[in-house]
């Protein structure tokens, strides 16, 4: 079994509208500081935000560019000159302490190997526009750009691919906070964190492909440690570490809003996610899909953090180990999403893994497959379930739930297993839980007693929910219920929004968010009640006002 470990810092190495509410106030309080200073990690509490992505990501470069600028207004005055289209005027510009930006107006290839990485020392912010053209590495093991100062650094419109480094950050390394607007980074490799991208500070990524990097340490695409990345609008892709966090490593935070994260691999934790020590990792209106862990969390691992995931899909994940999209150390939180087709290999939970609490709510889990206990879901603490379909899992034991702390569940769809998967060392059951203290609030379905849920509504039927298989739904999100289902207008008018409890575990990483709202509609964002008896599970098929 694979064993995760914290690991010792390098010497000297570095939606729906309504759901979305949260993400500014990450940048107000991540990104609303002064450049260079290091955020404080997990804390989610800022000014009351906008409640558009589109939004957010506009006032991030905003904020950037205001930043920079304020930060130039107190360099000494230069002359920063005509544009840059050649390696010497590049080195030039960029080793000038005193200079605040520069402007590419050709692609350059940098073929000077003696001189090394091309060299920068100063605490001056820096804005690199490259103009849509692009910075490509010639040498062997030479990075693009090295800033050895603090100084707040801007890439903006620039592509950079091939670097390499002994160290960390093949096409960019920073001791200072870095944002990169409208970039592609492809094709570099590190040996130390950070195959793309590294800063010992904050690092944020907007509207930008990261993709095809490469670190013999953790983060393949970035890294970053004090002060966390964020990741809006963006797409990471087919990264690889030979370490953990197949695209993003931190021992900050990590937040992913608006974003695609697919297809990286690592042969540690986190296949496409990593968080050390306590860093929490935050998945909003975004999806991360078919990445690949030989440890735990095939999509996400935090150490020491919590997870929430809001609004988002987590599909086709793979971890040789616990987890097969989410490990999470500690608590885990699933709001409106859906975990599909994730596999937990020789170990236990298919889908999710908490080794807190696990809460879920207006959430499909379905199509996991774990060789251990919890082919869908596995908690050590708490299980909470609102609203939510768990259905088709695969395991030997458990094949829907597994808990070793209190399982509560309200308006939801358990089961029926999936006993018919043609893969693995698993011998499917066709049992859904493996709970040991049960409590329902009410109007659950499910095909066997063993989830022990006896309340008001609650219904056990062997025949099934009559659902349509994930791939029947056009989004491939939620498994609808069929006409003459069972668990069609099963919840009265005025109770099919179950009330929240005074605490949601992970709920402080999404503090904004509209719970009222999201309890008043299914998983896709239609409304529960109206004025009609809804539906149980993450939808809702009835007839609408």
């Amino acid at each position: 079994m694979h064993t995760s470990r914290r690991k010792r810092p390098r010497p000297g190495a570095p939606a729906r509208a309504v759901l979305v509410v949260s993400v500014v106030a990450c940048l107000a309080a991540l990104l609303g500081s002064g450049p260079g200073t290091e955020a404080a990690t997990g804390d989610s509490t800022s000014d009351p935000p906008d409640t558009d992505v589109s939004a957010a990501i506009a006032r991030a470069t905003e904020q950037a560019e205001s930043r920079a600028a304020a930060a130039a207004a107190s360099a000494p005055a230069v002359v920063d000159g005509p544009g840059i289209d050649t390696e010497a005027e590049l080195r030039r510009a960029w080793a000038d302490p005193r200079r605040t930006r520069i402007d590419l107006t050709g692609d350059i290839f940098l073929r000077n190997c003696r001189a090394g990485d091309p060299m920068r020392e100063s605490p001056y912010p820096m804005t690199v526009d490259g103009h849509g053209h692009f910075l490509r590495q010639t040498c062997f093991e030479k990075r693009l750009l090295r800033q050895d100062g603090t100084g707040y650094l801007k890439l903006q419109h620039l592509g950079l691919s091939r670097g390499g480094s002994d160290g960390p950050g093949a096409a960019v390394t920073t001791r200072g906070e870095i944002t990169l607007v409208d970039c592609t980074v492809t094709q570099n490799l590190s040996e130390e964190p950070g195959g793309g991208v590294f800063s010992m500070r904050r690092a944020t990524v907007i509207g930008s492909r990261i993709s095809g990097n490469l670190a013999n340490d953790d983060g393949g695409g970035v890294y970053a440690r004090r002060g966390g990345v964020q990741v809006y609008d963006s797409v990471l892709s087919n990264n690889l570490v030979d370490g953990s966090g197949g695209a993003v490593g931190s021992t900050g935070d990590i937040l992913v809003v608006g974003s695609h994260v697919d297809g990286n691999t690592t042969d540690g934790d986190g296949g496409a996610l990593y968080t050390d020590e306590a860093g929490d990792v935050t998945v909003i209106d975004s999806t991360v899909d078919g990445s690949d862990a030989d440890g735990p969390g095939g999509a996400i691992f935090t150490l020491d953090g919590d997870v929430a995931v809001v609004q988002s899909t987590l599909n086709g994940n793979r971890a040789d180990d616990r987890g097969g999209a989410i490990s999470g150390e500690a608590d885990v939180l699933v709001v409106n999403s859906t975990i599909a087709r994730n596999l937990a290999v020789a170990h236990v939970g298919g889908g999710v893994w908490a080794r807190g609490s696990l809460f879920i709510v207006n959430s499909t889990v379905t199509d996991n497959y774990a060789e251990g206990e919890g082919g869908g879901i596995m908690a050590a603490g708490k299980l909470t379930l609102l609203n939510s379909t768990v259905s088709r899992n695969t395991s030997s034991v458990a094949a829907d739930i597994g808990s070793g702390g209190e399982f509560t569940s309200v308006g939801s769809i358990i089961g029926p297993a999936a006993t018919d998967v043609p893969l693995g060392d698993a011998r499917p059951t066709r049992i859904s839980c493996r709970v040991y203290d049960s409590v329902s609030l009410g109007f659950n379905f499910m095909t066997d007693s063993s989830c022990g849920l006896v309340g008001n509504g609650d219904v056990v039927d062997d025949a099934g929910p009559l659902l349509a298989l994930l791939e029947d739904d056009p989004d491939g999100l939620i498994l609808r219920p069929l006409p003459g289902s069972p668990v069609l207008a099963q919840i009265p008018s005025g109770r099919c929004a179950p009330l929240l409890p005074a605490f949601v575990p992970g709920g402080q990483l999404v503090g904004d968010l509209d719970w009222d709202d999201v309890l008043a509609r299914d998983q896709v964002g239609n409304l529960r009640d109206g004025g009609v008896s809804c539906d149980i599970g993450a939808a809702q098929v009835g007839v609408q006002p």
